[in-house]
């Protein structure tokens, strides 16, 4: 289902002949997903975004509670925080090597099965 926004980026791009800025088998993205030379890390790291994200917001937070006075119970909630941190982070890294196929969308679905020997 295309957003206003979907339909509004895949527009300028037909209007301006940049079709490959959007998602698809012809896009820049899948370009540099299906390429061989390049390493497998960087191929997935559109999946690990998100994961890596939210590890990374979580750690801006801790900064945060230094700020606060009362720092004793806090300390168990920044050590609960990073140790939590962990989880998003290690979900990132294994999907540099190996993206879940729920992460992917159908048409890149489609585009490996087409392309599978």
């Amino acid at each position: 289902m295309a957003t206003a926004v979907d339909g509004g980026l895949t527009q300028w791009s037909r209007d301006t002949g940049r079709e490959d800025l959007g998602a698809g088998a012809g896009s820049t993205w899948s370009r540099r997903y299906f390429d061989p030379d390049l390493p497998r890390e960087f191929r997935n790291l559109g999946f690990a975004q998100r994961p890596a994200g939210i590890a990374l917001a979580m750690w801006t937070l801790v900064p945060a509670y230094g700020w606060l006075p009362s720092r004793d119970v806090l300390d168990v909630v920044v050590v609960l925080l990073i140790v939590a941190s962990l989880v998003p982070l290690a979900t990132a890294v294994k999907r540099l090597y190996r993206p879940p196929r729920k992460a992917k969308p159908a048409w890149l679905l489609e585009e490996e099965a087409k392309r599978a020997p």
